[in-house]
C-alpha cells in the first residue's frame, strides 16, 4: 500500500519547494501544460524540485497522473527517473501502483530501476520503501505486472518487510494477478518477516478470499502451513468469520485439530471471536 502521509524524514530541506517558479512547475505538470513546463524549466525552475507535502518531484506527479507525455518531457529535461519521495516510492512505483502501464513502460525504457531502493531505506527513516512489482500486484494490475516481469523484476524478491508480490495479491484478493505471478514462478511457501511469518495462503484466508485460497492450493500451497504463532490458514479464516474460506480449506484437507501457539484450535478461535457459524462448521 502506498503511504501518502506527511513527512517526518530527518535531514531534508524544503527550501526548494518555496521557490515560486518550482511551485508553478508542479502546477503545470498537474495540469498537463507542456509548453508552460518547458518555459518554466528554461527560465530556471528545477526539474527535480521537491514539494513540501510528500518530498516528491514533478516526475512523481506525472507518474501518479499517468501522464506519459509529460513524464517523457521531464526526463528529456533531466528528471531523475529513480528519485525517491518521502515514503520511498520512485515514479515507477507510483505508476505501477496505479496501473499506469504505458507510463511504467516509458520509465523502464528510460532506465528506471524495477527494484526496491534499499540504499534509500538505509539512509532515511522512511515509513515504507516501494517496490514496483509488489505495488502492481497490490493493485491487481496484470498488464503492469507482466511488463515488470519482462523487465527482469524478480517474482520472489521479498521487500524490506518480507512480503513478496504474491503476498500483496493474496492480501487484496486479486486472482488474476496472483495467477500471473504463479505462472511466472511465484513461491506459495514464501513467508513474511516478523512474528507472523504468514504465507500467501495465510493472507488470502485471513482476508476472506476463497477463490484466491483455492488457486493457491491448486498451485501447491500447504494447507496446514503454520505461521510464526502456530496458526494455520484455517485458524485465521475461522476467527475472522470467513465461512466460505473455512469450507474450501476443510474440503482441501485442513486439519481441524491443530492447535496454535496458545493451544487453540480453529474452532476455539472462532468461538472466542464470536464466530459461531464457523465454529459449527468445524465441529
Amino acid at each position: 500500500m502506498l503511504l501518502v502521509g506527511a513527512l517526518g524524514v530527518a535531514g531534508l530541506s524544503l527550501s526548494a519547494c518555496e521557490r515560486p517558479e518550482d511551485q508553478a512547475l508542479f502546477r503545470a505538470v498537474h495540469e498537463g501544460r507542456a509548453e508552460e513546463i518547458l518555459r518554466l524549466i528554461d527560465e530556471g525552475a528545477d526539474v527535480n524540485a521537491r514539494d513540501a507535502a510528500f518530498w516528491s518531484t514533478p516526475l512523481h506527479a506525472a507518474a501518479r497522473d499517468g501522464d506519459t507525455a509529460i513524464a517523457g518531457l521531464l526526463i528529456d529535461k533531466g528528471a531523475d527517473v529513480d528519485a525517491m519521495d518521502g515514503n520511498g516510492h520512485s515514479p515507477l512505483c507510483l505508476a505501477a501502483a496505479l496501473g499506469h502501464a504505458e507510463t511504467a513502460r516509458l520509465l523502464v525504457d528510460r532506465g528506471a530501476s524495477v527494484k526496491e531502493d534499499e540504499a534509500c531505506w538505509e539512509e532515511n527513516p522512511l515509513h515504507h520503501a516501494g517496490d514496483p512489482l509488489r505495488a502492481a500486484a497490490s493493485g491487481g494490475y496484470t498488464d503492469t505486472i507482466l511488463l515488470l516481469l519482462e523487465c527482469s523484476a524478480r517474482v520472489n524478491e521479498p521487500g524490506l518487510g518480507g512480503d513478496t508480490a504474491l503476498h500483496a495479491a493474496a492480501r487484496r484478493g486479486h486472482v488474476q494477478a496472483a495467477r500471473v505471478l504463479l505462472e511466472h514462478g511465484a513461491d506459495t511457501e514464501a513467508v513474511g518477516q516478523g512474528s507472523c511469518l504468514f504465507t500467501p495462503l495465510h493472507e488470502a484466508a485471513r482476508h476472506g478470499h476463497a477463490e484466491l485460497v483455492r488457486l493457491l492450493l491448486e498451485h501447491g500451497a500447504r494447507v496446514n502451513a503454520r505461521s510464526g504463532t502456530g496458526r494455520t490458514a484455517l485458524h485465521l479464516a475461522a476467527e475472522e468469520g470467513h465461512a466460505d474460506v473455512v469450507r474450501v480449506l476443510v474440503a482441501s484437507g485442513a486439519d481441524v485439530s491443530i492447535r496454535d501457539g496458545r493451544g487453540k484450535t480453529a474452532a476455539d478461535r472462532a468461538r472466542s471471536e464470536g464466530e459461531g457459524a464457523c465454529a459449527e462448521l468445524l465441529r
